[in-house]
């Protein structure tokens, strides 16, 4: 209910990521590709919900510590739903309790079951449709998506500010707070109707109106009228007339209707004519409109986790996993290779035909001299590390200092005797939207001293690396080093 499911399968997703980037990617690559024979995962195929909850069981992520407090969230919701149908039952009571001498006020019990419903239904509205970074800002503190998103982080110990997976997260906890509020402004208008037919049906009221302002009876008339133009062509007696309008009108000094022996008895009967019109208004402008704000928020909170499952790498390269062909990375060891052509390009892309100003970056551990940059026309602008002993927040710090107006790209010297990992595959995305669409990523693949690059690696890599449709993504052979 209120999207829990789908934002727990992204939360188990998010943790499943985070473990398979300690595994060899080669490691990944074979189970992957069986899950996906098994489930017949065709190439196109997206990382909608559907697709990745069977991944998921495939590969029997454990459920003992749940990344989002599902148990907790239901509490949550049983307690909105709880608290809103006592809430609402109580309200009714109060403002339908008739002793016989005070008629009910009518206004009173429009304001409280239309009016303010409706006016937070309008607040809501304005707080989705202004850009959401005012809305943090200004009405966050109102905000029932903050205020579920800080309980759900407090109830959940697998959230953590900063991570990209979570900032997706964050959005679709936000949208499962406001139906929330919806929920329980839902339960509450619901409990109000089932007491106020209650009322109706087992007890003799009569309504009425007051006001010490000058107000017409015609004005009164036509507001209400107005309000009852979406049934008054259905439900006639359900709009009210001039004529009930104008007898309803009482004043406290009025005791008309305390007096058993009047002829003017009948006068309570006419007043309880007013029902059909509260318990449409109720149903068309409190239900109804809070009915389909669960709704849209609901799907809103779907949508935004299979949004985020289409955009998450991670998620993306689990699909091409399971569709690409399984390519071994592990080397034979016994020949000798002979040393590749220096500077020759695998696939991706040609060999480079000037010099190329770079940032070079060392990633884990991999060493480039000086010579082989200059054999293969890169020209290192600056050089850095990264991967390894680097946290994934000096790996993030990195790139978001990096100044990259003033080169050509960004130069990755990788190992090539060492299996793709996850943790680089996310390194270089984000490389790659730090920089702009015409400036090239190149990934340079370091062979052991003595030996070259085997064409077998440059196929792992160029396997890996080919399903994210980037023209700019290259990668380069370093020259052998004795």
């Amino acid at each position: 209910m209120l999207g829990n499911s789908a934002i727990r399968l992204y939360g188990l997703i998010k943790r499943q990521l985070e473990s398979d980037r300690q595994q060899p990617l080669a490691q990944l690559q074979h189970r992957d590709r069986e899950i996906g024979r098994t489930l017949g995962i065709t190439p196109g195929q997206r990382p909608n919900r559907k697709v990745m909850q069977r991944w998921l069981d495939a590969v029997s992520a454990s459920e003992d510590s749940d990344p989002v407090n599902h148990r907790g969230l239901s509490w949550v919701t049983s307690l909105v739903i709880i608290s809103g149908a006592v809430l609402g039952w109580l309200c009714a009571s109060t403002l339908l309790n008739y002793d016989g001498r005070m008629p009910v006020n009518l206004i009173y019990f429009l304001l409280i079951l239309v009016v303010w419903p409706g006016a937070t239904l309008a607040l809501w509205c304005i707080l989705i449709l202004i850009p959401r970074t005012t809305s943090e800002s200004v009405l966050g503190a109102v905000s029932p998506g903050e205020w579920h998103r800080k309980l759900v982080t407090r109830l959940s110990g697998g959230i953590k500010p900063g991570n990209e997976f979570d900032t997706d997260l964050k959005i679709s906890m936000q949208w499962q707070g406001y139906g929330l509020s919806h929920l329980f402004t839902l339960c509450f208008v619901l409990a109000a109707c089932l007491y106020f037919l209650f009322a109706i049906s087992f007890s003799d009221l009569a309504f009425g109106w007051n006001t010490t302002l000058e107000v017409s009876n015609d004005a009164v008339h036509s507001a209400l009228s107005t309000m009852a133009v979406p049934w008054r062509q259905a439900l006639p007696h359900a709009s009210p007339t001039l004529e009930l309008v104008d007898i309803s009108r009482f004043y406290r000094l009025d005791h008309v209707l305390s007096r058993p022996a009047d002829p003017d008895l009948k006068l309570a009967y006419q007043l309880g004519r007013w029902w059909p019109f509260l318990f449409m208004s109720l149903l068309v402008y409190s239900v109804l409109p809070r009915l389909v704000a669960l709704f849209f928020s609901i799907w809103r909170t779907t949508s935004a986790v299979d949004s985020a499952l289409e955009a998450s790498s991670g998620a993306n390269q689990i699909v091409a996993r399971m569709v690409s062909p399984v390519v071994s990375t592990v080397p034979h060891e016994t020949s000798q290779p002979p040393p590749e052509k220096t500077g020759q390009p695998f696939g991706l892309q040609k060999q480079l035909d000037g010099d190329t100003h770079c940032v070079v970056i060392e990633w884990a551990g991999a060493q480039v001299t000086a010579e082989q940059l200059r054999q293969i026309r890169v020209v290192p602008v600056i050089k850095s590390q990264a991967g390894g002993v680097h946290t994934l927040a000096d790996d993030r710090k990195l790139l978001r200092e990096m100044n990259v107006d003033t080169v050509q790209g960004i130069a990755i010297v990788v190992k090539a005797w060492e299996p793709p990992m996850l943790e680089l595959n996310d390194f270089v995305a984000s490389a790659r939207k730090a920089l702009s669409p015409r400036q090239s990523l190149i990934l340079l693949i370091s062979p052991l001293p003595g030996f070259g690059v085997r064409s077998e690696q440059m196929q792992a890599w160029e396997n890996v690396l080919n399903t994210s449709g980037d023209s700019n993504l290259h990668i380069i052979a370093l020259p052998h080093q004795d």
